[in-house]
């Protein structure tokens, strides 16, 4: 279909991804902090998007750990 959702990297938990027609495109589900799923099926570039899509999320959390972080170091 053509409905349209939005997800803040921040909340993607975890992605899980099928390659089709030998890599070029493929299905995708993200699994989102409050334990519910997003699936993206047919997705064109699919290995672009899914690097994408990881590094978004890495660096997310990556910036989450540094907010945590409150005072001196030790």
């Amino acid at each position: 279909g053509k409905d349209k959702t939005q997800v803040v990297y921040g909340q993607i938990k975890e992605l899980r991804s099928v390659p089709r027609g030998f890599g070029s495109w493929g299905d995708m589900v993200l699994v989102l902090e409050d334990g519910s799923r997003l699936e993206i099926r047919s997705v064109p570039n699919f290995r672009d998007t899914e690097k994408y899509i990881l590094q978004q999320i890495s660096t997310k959390k990556s910036q989450n750990t540094l907010q945590d972080v409150k005072g001196f170091a030790s």
